[in-house]
């Protein structure tokens, strides 16, 4: 992916997240009563949409697990690949995430870690 379009895919990354934000409390959704919480799987389906809108191509939704059920360490988290970029506006719903509430970057130690 060229810098221009890099840039461009943080951008309205990051403008989604911001109207999320903004919505906070207002969503008939049961997902997004708590947003970041418990709203990785349809923030990451409802962006997606978004970017292919725009004409983003290749982008790819995945959900992945990490931990032992068992334990009760289990948790899932899913987030967009666009083009080989990991595109992340939930992230900082995790106490172990340490980078920004939205990340556009290639893929990150810790989401490989699920």
């Amino acid at each position: 992916m060229e810098n221009k379009s890099l840039a461009r895919l943080a951008e309205e990354s990051q403008r989604y997240r911001s109207a999320l934000e903004k919505c906070k409390g207002q969503f008939f959704c049961v997902g997004l009563h708590d947003f970041p919480v418990g709203a990785c799987g349809i923030v990451s389906e409802m962006l997606g949409r978004h970017l292919l809108s725009l004409g983003f191509q290749e982008v790819e939704y995945v959900n992945a697990e990490r931990g032992p059920k068992l334990d009760g360490n289990w948790t899932t988290h899913a987030w967009l690949d666009v083009a080989g970029y990991t595109v992340d506006i939930t992230a900082d719903q995790f106490p172990d995430w340490t980078g920004e509430k939205v990340a556009v970057t290639l893929a990150t130690d810790w989401h490989n870690g699920f």
